[in-house]
């Protein structure tokens, strides 16, 4: 089911409604909490991040640099010594056979050695440029996150612009406390007004009444149906929950909210803006449970769909 293609053709026909919503939900351990989206800060912490990576590998590098440093001057002293000796072409005859054999042991003690300073000279140079490669790539990854971040922050702004007008020119900081829903912005449509007169979250199939973790609502028998929301509103979660399976919740403002429960496939991501009526996924053979909250405290979802 192509669900951006439908959600564009109903927003093309009844125009996505101008809600403005800063959400924050703190509750008790046992209860549903609602989690607000990625913030500027998370930006910020993956900048920290990369910035802490290239300047580690900056610092090695640096200390590379030193280290190659002494391995070429230590490799070209001793080429030059052994140089000298192979090119004088001289033993020691004099000296006697121990004489000869002291010196054909520092000729080889002298090649291994030159061996050993060339391998770790190829070494250094090796490790030298994979850093350059790694400094290279940190330095791309961290002009990209802070580009992100300068983004998000101008996002987090201009947010704080738009809801400043609603607010009479004061911004309120959101306080999380226990059930609270903090709004910010303009409902164009307040729910509940339309207490009573919710349309169905689906069409067709018997009802009847259900539980969830703890929390009375209603189930709805429709296989394979789709999934519409009874009011316009922010999706503040979409995923899955503990004993509801995929699980939607839309925020309505003034603090209410309407959960969807055992969805098969979601057609929404938290953060979307939507309208009444829209589609927000569908269920399989598993019923769609659904409730009508105010904070973390259950309402009676039958009164308020008029049943």
């Amino acid at each position: 089911m192509d669900f951006e293609r439908r959600r564009s053709w109903f927003r093309a026909a009844l125009g996505a409604p101008a809600l403005l919503v800063s959400v924050l939900v703190s509750a008790q351990p046992s209860s549903l909490v609602v989690a607000p989206t990625i913030s500027a800060g998370n930006h910020a912490s993956n900048l920290r991040q990369a910035e802490a990576a290239l300047a580690a590998i900056e610092a090695e590098s640096t200390q590379l640099e030193q280290s190659l440093a002494g391995a070429r001057a230590t490799v070209a002293r001793r080429g030059r010594i052994l140089y000298r000796i192979r090119r004088a072409g001289a033993l020691p005859f004099a000296g006697g056979f121990d004489s000869l054999l002291s010196h054909l042991s520092r000729v080889e003690r002298l090649e291994r050695l030159v061996r050993n300073d060339l391998e770790s000279l190829a070494y250094l140079e090796r490790r030298e440029a994979a850093l350059g490669e790694q400094a290279t790539e940190t330095r791309a990854r961290v002009e990209q996150l802070r580009e992100e971040a300068s983004s998000a922050q101008r996002r987090a702004q201009e947010r704080v612009a738009l809801t400043t007008p609603w607010m009479g020119g004061n911004v309120v900081a959101p306080v999380p406390a226990y059930g609270q829903i903090v709004v910010r912005g303009a409902q164009p449509e307040r729910f509940t007004a339309r207490r009573g007169s919710l349309p169905l979250p689906v069409r067709g199939g018997a009802i009847r009444s259900g539980e969830r973790d703890g929390a009375a609502g209603l189930e709805f028998l429709s296989p394979n149906a789709e999934v519409t929301a009874v009011g316009a509103g922010r999706i503040a979660f979409s995923r899955p929950y503990r004993g509801y399976g995929h699980l939607i919740i839309v925020e309505h403002g003034e603090g209410y909210f309407s959960l969807y429960g055992g969805l098969q496939e979601a057609g929404v991501a938290e953060g979307d803006v939507i309208a009444r009526g829209e589609l927000l996924g569908s269920v399989g053979s598993a019923p769609l449970f659904f409730e009508v909250r105010e904070g973390t405290r259950t309402l009676d979802a039958r009164s308020w769909l008029g049943l």
